[in-house]
């Protein structure tokens, strides 16, 4: 089911993006009067076409991106009539134009759909840590450098951004619950770095994560698992296992673990009754008992520990560029320190892993998924632009060249670029699809 939904949700996901690309080149190509042959979502084989006026729509057999065809001399004779029509004899300003709208709208895409996340609106767990020494409870918390923070990838990006900023220090404030008193901390980001591991860093202030303190009370139920052979329900409260009470979601998380293939006795509270059940606990491949239950959300999560996030049409178009400028900053930020070498090259992400994040996400809710979806257009429209001959970056630095020079770059000099522009985005795909399979490997 997992492959299933990893398969689909990277069609939807490369799909749409891939799309959006492509159209940005093909409407300002259109608008240029720049005659458009074929429109591609894929390479090579044409697997499916249709014809709908001038241009040719077509479907390809790889999967990895898409094109627009154009009129142009280079590539083919083109009739008399036709030439002024053709890609190759527009003006330098009109080329970077068409090229440029291609990543240019993904970036926008990018904007506009966080915007629209802000506008929907969603729910989302408040991150959690540790208290103070000497102190029960949970720290919530709710803003880093006085800037809001709704989730633990909040938390996370926003410390990265104040690491790549090169700030010396960061201040985490919150609540501390249940006794809902102030509590602010500052901590030295030189033990950080840019591609660290946020919950190790926080470990080594002797902070840690901690879940939030959820009820007992079932969700859902996995098919096949054995809470649905014996009978469990959504709804149901678990009072006790083997006799011993539990008052948290996380005691029954550690007790089911300590049971791997035994056969033990729950008791559970169902619409105020309580009830007797005996489960045959599973066992997975590492001994850990499984029960195959999901926590309610919804009724287990006490209220401090939920965020609303939703905002009015005009705030939600600023939230999202804001969100947009955020990833955009850290992005081109991350790409710089990995060519300097001060961030590891293994955080390159491939297909295989942006399939798996696409499952993920969909199988979380459309709003993870329009959040990914955010995400990689906003890669997308950013990688795009780099000036690597191939990519549209690449494209228009020659144009850009030809503009201000007043002359084209010689083609041989083109040729040879663009060989090596070849052989970095090879390089770069390899390794890419290297980490994806340490990542399938070694999780």
């Amino acid at each position: 089911m997992s492959l299933l939904y990893s398969l689909l949700g990277f069609a939807i996901l490369l799909g749409v993006l891939v799309f959006i690309h492509e159209w940005g080149h093909y409407a300002v190509a259109r608008l240029f009067n720049i005659k458009v042959l074929r429109f591609s979502i894929g390479f090579g084989p044409i697997l499916w076409r249709r014809q709908w006026g001038e241009t040719e729509w077509a479907l390809s057999a790889i999967p990895l991106g898409g094109y627009v065809k154009m009129l142009d001399e280079r590539e083919g004779p083109v009739p008399e009539v036709e030439r002024d029509r053709a890609f190759n004899r527009q003006p330098p300003w009109k080329r970077i134009a068409v090229v440029a709208a291609g990543p240019l709208i993904n970036l926008l895409f990018a904007w506009w759909v966080f915007a629209l996340i802000f506008w929907l609106g969603y729910e989302t767990v408040r991150p959690t840590l540790t208290p103070p020494p000497q102190q029960e409870g949970w720290w919530i918390v709710q803003q880093v450098d006085q800037h809001p923070v709704y989730s633990w990838g909040d938390l996370q990006g926003a410390i990265i951004q104040q690491r790549l900023s090169e700030k010396a220090q960061v201040m985490l404030s919150g609540v501390l619950w249940p006794q809902m008193s102030q509590y602010d901390r500052i901590l030295p980001l030189q033990g950080l770095s840019v591609d660290g591991e946020i919950r190790q860093w926080l470990v080594q202030q002797n902070l840690s994560p901690k879940m939030p303190p959820l009820q007992p009370i079932i969700g859902e139920i996995l098919p096949g698992s054995p809470a649905e052979q014996a009978g469990l329900q959504p709804g149901d409260r678990i009072v006790a296992i083997g006799g011993k009470p539990v008052r948290q979601w996380h005691d029954v998380v550690q007790a089911i673990k300590a049971l791997g293939g035994q056969q033990v006795v729950l008791t559970i509270e169902r619409q105020g009754i309580e009830q007797v059940v005996s489960v045959q606990v599973g066992q997975g491949k590492d001994g850990s008992g499984r029960l195959g239950v999901k926590v309610d959300m919804d009724q287990a999560l006490p209220e401090p520990f939920r965020a609303q996030v939703r905002y009015g049409l005009v705030e939600a178009l600023a939230q999202g560029w804001h969100k947009g400028w955020q990833f955009f900053t850290m992005t081109l930020e991350m790409l710089g320190r990995m060519l300097t070498g001060e961030a590891g090259l293994h955080n390159l992400s491939g297909p295989v892993s942006i399939a798996q994040f696409s499952g993920q996400a969909l199988v979380q809710g459309w709003i993870s998924f329009l959040m990914l979806m955010g995400l990689i257009s906003l890669s997308l429209g950013l990688l795009n632009l780099l000036p690597i001959p191939l990519l549209d970056g690449g494209h228009i630095l020659f144009d850009l060249f030809e503009w201000l020079v007043g002359r084209p770059l010689p083609e041989s000099f083109q040729v040879a670029a663009q060989k090596v522009g070849l052989a970095v985005l090879l390089f770069l795909m390899l390794l890419a699809l290297s980490n994806d399979m340490i990542r399938l490997i070694y999780g």
